[in-house]
């Protein structure tokens, strides 16, 4: 059996058979033939065609010295500047351009590592909602005012309506690459041009979740106040006895003068938020509809229009106090992000027109140092909080070794239900903790005054007077020891700042020693 040489380089005898047949007058498939019958080699013809027209037992190496030496700092500097004017541009687009401008040709994959060298990488484009300078002034103006009076919205119901439509394919397919011999991949999943569809409508609270209202068709300002003649008023008077707040968009049917009369019927027209417009994120209802939606494509998979109701019905009576709270709790990660994203994070107000410069002032400075506040708070990590056991094990693993190595770490996270970093930094926090403890320790008993030393005179040294000034010391002088501690200068410096009463009993220390002397009186200390 033919050994296959595909892939891999051709040995120079193999090189010389092949030139050696062709110099016989065969042919290229003959050469193929030849070398499969006597040298059990299996190559390609257009390998063989390539050896044929070199004419020679090794590869050429190429003249030009590749694409290096063509690319120069001029070409680097020119694809940095069409870069940046185009950051879309493709290899192809980097190839052309530098044909036509230079006539430098390189190829594809090496016009993508110059374009890697040049710091450009590659990322898939991320689009948002287009907004206006003055929307954009409107929506900072409402989180700052819902920032500066520390709404927590606990009291306001979020309505909106959407539109479903009937999607029963998901998001990730998966197939076996290779089953019993046959590859089998993904088929294409049919989808209709123009999907069943039905409208809801429906809204949140920390108190619950209002009742829905699925139906069809083009909803107006009738419809609209029916649906909440339906839905919101029997909620209200049941949960919110206490007042509410509604949230809803700027939607025409919404600010209608049908709708609005309505509203000041019922007595709720004062209850509607102001709210800016183009603002989907400071509503925390459509990410509601977005897990529908989700839940709906993934899980339910409807085939018919009864199919999707029911899922919707379902979703929505799963939906409990706890989980809309949530949904509502994310606004407050929403308007920091707001507030900083919009004119570098100042949330100063603009002056008043009646000239009040200082106490704009006061007020810039106040919200600049508000705003400075929503940076940290935002930057600032969850701390994270441990059980008991957990530290009572992290103190008890501590007191025995203060330092774990990667495995012992690892271990110690497995056992606790931790990840290593966790680990990591509880221990080098209980390092710097012990630390700051001795260094606190040393500071203290370096504040502490030091034993006082007082000044006491030998009267009498091994039954002998020591006041005379002509007593040597019995000792030998090896010692170096001065029978007086203290000089007769600071003796006597220290004697002039004492008190009255302490110069009395110097006065009749000295007298009483004096008699001593004169008596040769011997006393024993």
């Amino acid at each position: 059996m033919a050994s296959s040489d595909r892939g891999k380089r051709l040995s120079v005898e193999t090189r010389k058979f092949i030139l050696a047949r062709k110099s016989d007058g065969l042919s290229v498939q003959r050469i193929k033939s030849e070398l499969k019958k006597c040298l059990l080699i299996d190559v390609s013809r257009q390998t063989i065609y390539n050896i044929v027209s070199h004419g020679s037992l090794v590869r050429r190496r190429s003249t030009n010295g590749g694409n290096a030496t063509k690319i120069r700092p001029v070409h680097m500097r020119f694809l940095n500047i069409w870069l940046s004017k185009n950051n879309e541009l493709t290899s192809k687009d980097i190839v052309d351009k530098l044909r036509s401008t230079f006539g430098v040709g390189i190829s594809h994959g090496y016009a993508r590592i110059i374009r890697r060298k040049l710091g450009w990488m590659k990322s898939t484009g991320k689009y948002c909602q287009l907004i206006s300078n003055k929307n954009k002034a409107a929506r900072k103006a409402w989180c700052c005012d819902a920032w500066h009076r520390r709404d927590t919205f606990e009291d306001v119901i979020f309505c909106d309506e959407s539109s479903i439509e009937m999607n029963s394919n998901g998001r990730l397919f998966f197939h076996r690459e290779r089953s019993a011999g046959f590859s089998k991949t993904t088929t294409k999943r049919s989808k209709p041009k123009h999907s069943y569809k039905v409208n809801v409508w429906a809204g949140i609270s920390y108190r619950g979740r209002t009742p829905i209202c699925i139906f069809t068709g083009i909803m107006d300002s009738v419809i609209f106040q029916q649906i909440l003649q339906d839905n919101l008023l029997p909620f209200v008077q049941r949960e919110f006895i206490d007042g509410f707040r509604l949230y809803q968009d700027n939607d025409s049917k919404h600010n209608s003068r049908s709708t609005q009369e309505w509203m000041r019927q019922v007595g709720i027209l004062d209850t509607v938020m102001k709210t800016p417009a183009s603002s989907p994120d400071l509503n925390p209802i459509e990410n509601v509809w977005a897990s529908l939606k989700l839940h709906l494509q993934t899980k339910v998979k409807p085939k018919r229009k009864e199919d999707l109701v029911r899922g919707i019905q379902e979703f929505w009576k799963s939906l409990t106090p706890e989980s809309c709270r949530k949904y509502i709790e994310h606004i407050h990660k929403v308007i920091p992000h707001v507030i900083l994203n919009n004119d570098n994070g100042n949330c100063s107000q603009a002056s008043s027109p009646n000239g009040d410069n200082d106490s704009d002032k006061v007020k810039s400075e106040n919200n600049t140092t508000e705003c400075s506040l929503i940076k940290q708070r935002s930057r600032r990590k969850p701390r994270v909080l441990f059980s008991q056991a957990q530290v009572y094990e992290l103190e008890r693993r501590f007191k025995n070794q203060r330092y774990l190595s990667a495995p012992e770490r690892e271990q110690l996270a497995n056992m606790l239900k931790l990840t290593s970093t966790q680990v990591k930094i509880w221990f080098q926090n209980r390092r710097y903790k012990c630390k700051r403890q001795r260094q606190d320790k040393s500071l203290e008993l370096s504040a502490m005054q030091p034993p006082r030393r007082v000044a006491v005179p030998v009267l009498v040294r091994d039954g002998k007077p020591c006041m005379s000034q002509n007593v040597t010391p019995s000792y030998s002088a090896p010692y170096n020891v001065n029978p007086f501690a203290y000089s007769t200068q600071s003796y006597n410096s220290m004697g002039n700042h004492m008190s009255p009463v302490a110069q009395m009993n110097q006065i009749q220390q000295n007298s009483y020693m004096a008699n001593s002397q004169i008596n040769h009186a011997i006393r024993t200390w």
